[in-house]
């Protein structure tokens, strides 16, 4: 009987001796990358508010463009709020909400427009990466285009700086009448201290206002007995005509301080038939009160200087009693402002809102 060859066998097991080490060697192929599966579009929905001066809202957006991030998804609601300046500086307020985490943040800083910038970083970099790394991704937003609030009149200073002009007392220069009844007392003017009692017409085109007063002094009774003989008893009259040019400086919305020029008429008249008709002038310090809308109460303090102080003589006595040649007195006016509107608040910021609603999407 025949043995079976061993040739080919031996054969087969040296070749696979041989390549064993090759096989061993081989690392396996590098599995394909998947593409990854593209992003729901992202919203944003951003409220902008800052004074003005300040960067609009349509530098807000594009500054967020600039530093949006290469990916990430969900919506995110930002709401801005730029205040100031106060104590020579402004202040953040930042709310940012990103798929459903909510964070809030202030921040202080001598310009709006840095953080202005701030608030445009922080808001772009809130986002949740998606993207895998390598694989840039530009964001294309797009807003309506929104009106830019117009600017304060401005004319330069001297020193060629911008000077914007305002009112800084908070009360618009138009032409405004008004009406007072008035109480005024004044010493020196009548054997005692005298009363009066009137009204006051007036306008007022600020810093200027010029008022008309006519005054109804209460009766006196004096009784003379400086000869030694039998006392002698006289009663005086007085009205007075006053007209007050004015110029004022308003220390806010509420107060007012004017400085007056009087220029007086004044009717004497005694019971003895003695009448002098005398003229005075009267420098006055006014202050005027705007407690409520319409209301004025004026309150002034002045000193009245004859030009020639009146004397009374009674049948043959002679200067029976004459004025002083300086005169102190006061007032305390109370009416009603024609053509004032009601005080307004100050205007506030304007509020940008431009990407409400919008949506954004990426492009790989």
């Amino acid at each position: 009987m025949r043995r079976p060859r061993a040739l080919p066998l031996a054969l087969a097991a040296a070749l696979g001796a041989l390549l064993e080490p090759a096989w061993a060697g081989a690392e396996p192929a590098a599995p394909v990358p998947a593409a990854p599966s593209p992003a729901a579009p992202l919203e944003l929905r951003v409220s902008y508010v800052a004074p003005p001066g300040c960067p609009s809202g349509a530098q807000f957006l594009a500054a967020l463009q600039a530093h949006l991030a290469a990916g990430g998804d969900g919506a995110v609601d930002a709401v801005v709020r730029i205040t100031g300046p106060h104590d020579g500086g402004f202040e953040l307020s930042l709310r940012l909400s990103v798929a459903g985490s909510v964070t809030e943040s202030q921040a202080r800083a001598e310009s709006c427009a840095a953080l202005m910038e701030l608030a445009a970083l922080d808001a772009s970099i809130a986002r949740t990466p998606w993207a895998a790394a390598g694989v840039a991704a530009t964001p294309a937003v797009y807003f309506p285009e929104a009106p830019t609030p117009a600017a304060p009149e401005e004319h330069p200073g001297t020193d060629g700086a911008p000077r914007v002009e305002s009112d800084s007392a908070g009360i618009p220069a138009e032409l405004r009448g008004y009406a007072l009844a008035e109480t005024r007392g004044a010493g020196g003017m009548l054997p005692s201290f005298a009363w009066g009692q009137g009204l006051v017409l007036g306008a007022t085109l600020a810093p200027w206002s010029l008022r008309l007063s006519g005054t109804w002094w209460l009766p006196e009774s004096f009784v003379y007995d400086g000869d030694g003989g039998s006392p002698i008893s006289l009663r005086f009259e007085q009205q007075s005509l006053e007209l007050s040019p004015c110029a004022g400086h308003a220390l806010s919305a509420l107060l007012e301080l004017q400085g007056c020029v009087a220029l007086s008429v004044n009717r004497t008249t005694t019971s003895a038939g003695e009448r002098d008709v005398w003229g005075a002038a009267a420098p006055a310090l006014l202050a005027v009160l705007r407690p409520w809308r319409g209301l004025r109460v004026e309150a002034a303090a002045q000193l009245l200087v004859p030009f020639s102080p009146p004397s009374f003589a009674v049948q043959t006595l002679e200067d029976v009693f004459t004025a002083s040649g300086v005169q102190p007195g006061a007032r305390l006016a109370v009416g009603w402002e024609l053509g004032r509107a009601a005080p307004k608040p100050p205007p506030s910021p304007p509020a940008f809102d431009a990407l409400r609603g919008a949506r954004a999407g990426r492009t790989p």
